[in-house]
C-alpha cells in the first residue's frame, strides 16, 4: 500500500493520471489526496488506509493507464503494483486493517490528549480490548460482513475472490485445509491472527500500567468508599519512598479518614478522575494521600508529550545553532512551548537597551 501511494503521488505526471481516474470513478466530495503511512501518528495511518480503500477503483484505473506507457520503468512497476493490489490476499488484508484501525482510532486520539490521566486511559483501553475480544469470539459473523466488503471491492476491480493453493497440513494454526470455503480460509489465516496480534500488543503495552494503577486508582473517591487498606497497600509499598519519614500506621489512619470523608457525599460531588481528586485533596490535611494521587495524576500514559518536546528540539537545534549552550537551547524550547507567557517585543527591547550604556538611546516610548 505504501509503495502504491508513493508511486502515484511522487510524480507530477502520475499524479495527474490519478486525479483523472478519481474524477471518472468517484464523486467530487470523495476526491481526497492519498496520504502516506505516517511512522509516528497512528491516527493518520488509519486515515491513509481509509482513503486508500475508498479510492481503490480509481487507483486501479490509474495503474492500468500507467502500465500502457512507453516508459519501461514506470510501466513495469505499475504492472507489478496492479497485480499486487488485485490479489484477494491484499483486498482481505486491507479491509481487515481498516476495521481494526477504526476500533483503535478512539484510543489513539485519546492518547494524544495532554490532559489524559492514567486511570481514564486504562478505562478506554479496557473498552477497546472488550470490543476486540467480542470480535474474536464472534469471528465468523464479523468476518462475514468484512467478506461482503471484499467481494464488492473485487467486483469493482473485475477480480475473482479465491483462495491460494493450499498445503495438506498446517502445524502453526488451525488447519485451513482444501475443504474450507474461501471465506473460512481467510477468516482462519488473516482475520483471527490479526485480532489476536492486536490484543497481544495492547496487553504488552498496558499490562504493567494496569497492575500499577489497579491499586493507586482505589484512592479515587468514587472507589475509596468501597475499598479496604489491603487494596491500596501495594501502591503504598511501591511509592512510600516519596512520602518521607512516615509510619505505616499513619498512612493507614489517613486513608481511613479520607475514606470516611467521601462516604456520605452525593454522587455528583464525588470526583471521578485523578486530577479532580488531587484538587479535592488538601495537602495540609492529607499529605500522604495527596502525594499518592499526585503520582497517579502524573504517571505517563504514552510517549506523545515527550515526542512533542523532541520535535520542538529538532526544529530549534538546527545546523546554524549547533554551538549554542544547553541553557540557551532550553530557553528557546520553553519559548516555543509556552508562547502565551512570552513578553511583549517592546519589553524585550527596553530591557536590552537598559542592560548597558549605549551611544544612542533607542528605548521605545509608549
Amino acid at each position: 500500500m505504501e509503495t502504491v501511494v508513493v508511486f502515484l503521488t511522487d510524480g507530477a505526471k502520475r499524479g495527474e493520471i490519478l486525479r483523472y481516474a478519481q474524477s471518472s470513478k468517484m464523486d467530487g466530495d470523495k476526491r481526497l489526496k492519498l496520504i502516506k503511512l505516517c511512522q509516528t501518528r497512528f491516527v493518520e495511518r488509519h486515515l491513509a488506509v481509509e482513503r486508500f480503500l475508498e479510492q481503490l477503483s480509481a487507483i486501479h484505473l490509474a495503474l492500468e493507464q500507467i502500465a500502457t506507457w512507453q516508459d519501461r520503468r514506470s510501466s513495469s512497476k505499475a504492472t507489478a503494483l496492479l497485480s499486487a493490489i488485485s490479489r484477494t490476499e491484499f483486498l482481505v488484508g486491507l479491509v481487515v486493517v481498516e476495521r481494526l484501525a477504526g476500533i483503535l482510532r478512539p484510543l489513539a486520539l485519546a492518547l494524544q490528549d495532554k490532559q489524559l490521566d492514567l486511570t481514564k486511559a486504562l478505562q478506554l483501553v479496557d473498552a477497546v480490548k472488550s470490543v476486540l475480544t467480542e470480535q474474536r469470539a464472534s469471528s465468523e459473523k464479523e468476518f462475514a460482513v468484512l467478506m461482503r466488503t471484499v467481494e464488492c471491492a473485487a467486483e469493482k476491480l473485475s477480480v475473482e475472490v479465491r483462495k491460494p493453493r493450499l498445503p495438506e497440513k498446517s502445524v502453526y494454526r488451525g488447519n485451513a485445509g482444501r475443504d474450507l470455503s474461501t471465506e473460512a480460509y481467510y477468516q482462519i489465516t488473516v482475520f483471527n491472527p490479526a485480532v489476536d496480534l492486536v490484543l497481544q500488543d495492547i496487553n504488552l503495552r498496558f499490562g504493567k500500567h494496569t497492575q500499577l494503577t489497579a491499586s493507586l486508582s482505589k484512592l479515587l473517591p468514587k472507589k475509596t468508599v468501597s475499598t479496604e487498606w489491603s487494596d491500596v497497600e501495594p501502591a503504598y509499598e511501591q511509592f512510600k519512598g516519596l512520602l518521607g519519614s512516615v509510619t505505616d500506621s499513619q498512612v493507614k489512619a489517613e486513608f481511613s479518614v479520607w475514606k470516611a470523608m467521601w462516604r456520605d457525599k452525593p454522587k455528583e460531588e464525588v470526583p471521578t478522575t485523578a486530577i479532580s481528586s488531587l484538587n479535592a485533596c488538601p495537602a495540609e490535611i492529607f499529605p500522604n494521600v495527596h502525594m499518592l494521587l499526585k503520582v497517579l495524576s502524573v504517571l505517563p500514559v504514552t510517549t506523545a508529550e515527550a515526542e512533542r518536546v523532541f520535535s520542538k528540539v529538532a526544529r530549534t537545534l538546527t545546523a546554524l545553532k549547533t554551538t549554542m549552550t544547553e541553557g540557551r537551547l532550553e530557553a528557546l524550547v520553553l519559548l516555543q512551548v509556552h508562547r502565551d507567557h512570552m513578553p511583549a517585543t517592546s519589553e524585550v527591547i527596553n530591557r536590552f537597551a537598559a542592560s548597558a550604556c549605549r551611544r544612542r538611546e533607542f528605548r521605545l516610548r509608549l
